[in-house]
């Protein structure tokens, strides 16, 4: 059954049929060729794999993508500090979708969960499924960003032409 996306702004509908740029900060190579290897086969092929903190702070200023996946513990910056710095720079709007993948799920990470720099948790080792419903949430999340995004947007023009 084909889904009716009319309803969508031009921006949130673009985001569910779209690739989305990636950006993967993981300091172990054995877990950033995993997960970007598995990205690129499903098609995601504007991403890039970076080895430390000062690299991925840097690519996201550039060029923020639209999904940011980080591993907690990095050389240079963390991928908290990372997240920090981009959530107080980047407008809402625009901030990537942003990941923290670690192995550790302690009370630390449960609460750098509920301060709002992170968006979703991926816990190592993964398989598939992890990464597929880590891909899921992200565009919903981000679809929905856009469109909360669109909304205020349309809210405020209402205010000016009033």
């Amino acid at each position: 059954m084909a889904k009716n996306f009319s309803n969508l702004s031009s921006s949130a509908s673009d985001l569910l049929t779209r690739s989305l740029q990636v950006v993967v900060v993981e300091d172990d190579d054995l877990s950033l060729d995993i997960i970007t290897r598995w990205l690129r086969r499903r098609g995601y092929s504007d991403l890039r794999g970076l080895t430390d903190g000062a690299a991925g702070l840097q690519a996201c200023l550039q060029a923020p993508p639209d999904l940011l996946i980080l591993d907690h513990r990095l050389p240079g910056p963390s991928g908290l500090a990372i997240a920090q710095h981009l959530r107080s720079c980047v407008p809402r709007e625009r901030r990537p979708w942003t990941v923290l993948f670690t192995a550790a799920c302690n009370t630390t990470i449960m609460h750098l969960m509920g301060t709002g720099h992170f968006d979703d948790l991926l816990r190592k080792p993964c398989i598939g499924e992890d990464y597929i419903g880590m891909i899921t949430r992200a565009r919903a999340g981000m679809r929905e960003r856009r469109l909360a995004a669109d909304s205020m947007a349309r809210h405020r023009s209402h205010i000016t032409l009033a």
